[in-house]
């Protein structure tokens, strides 16, 4: 069994040849995850964070997806795997603000601007950092 996947709307992947799909037996293609399937994904894999702040975090993110599509925000990525990693550097670092700056918000555009405005737009209107502790909190 051979099992290919790819992701189509990536710059740097093309479509399968014609011969290659001919000869496929099944394609499935698969909608991006939703908030919650997100956070029920994270969960399976990840200990230590509370569902309500996971919860808000995976919205984020999907926010963020659309704030790029909206935008016409494009060359960066943000997904599941942006989100995982934003788990668990905000579980290492104790910042929620700080670890999605260097995670969620460093894929999600190539310009340094755009990058900054997702950052104030995103992170910072739906997570206050607590004064003088480093970390953040949910607001």
């Amino acid at each position: 069994m051979i099992l290919l996947t790819t992701n189509m709307g990536y710059k740097g992947c093309r479509g399968f040849n014609e011969s290659v799909l001919s000869r496929m037996r099944m394609i499935h293609y698969c909608e991006p995850l939703t908030a919650k399937g997100m956070v029920e994904r994270v969960l399976k894999r990840v200990a230590g964070m509370d569902k309500d702040t996971l919860e808000k975090m995976a919205e984020t993110v999907c926010e963020i997806q659309k704030y790029c599509r909206t935008e016409m925000i494009t060359g960066g990525v943000c997904g599941y795997r942006e989100f995982e990693d934003w788990v668990w550097a905000s579980l290492v670092q104790k910042d929620i603000c700080g670890a999605a700056k260097r995670t969620v918000v460093a894929k999600a555009a190539p310009e340094a601007e755009e990058r900054e405005e997702i950052y104030k737009t995103q992170i910072l209107t739906k997570f206050e950092v607590e004064s003088g502790a480093g970390g953040a909190k949910a607001a």
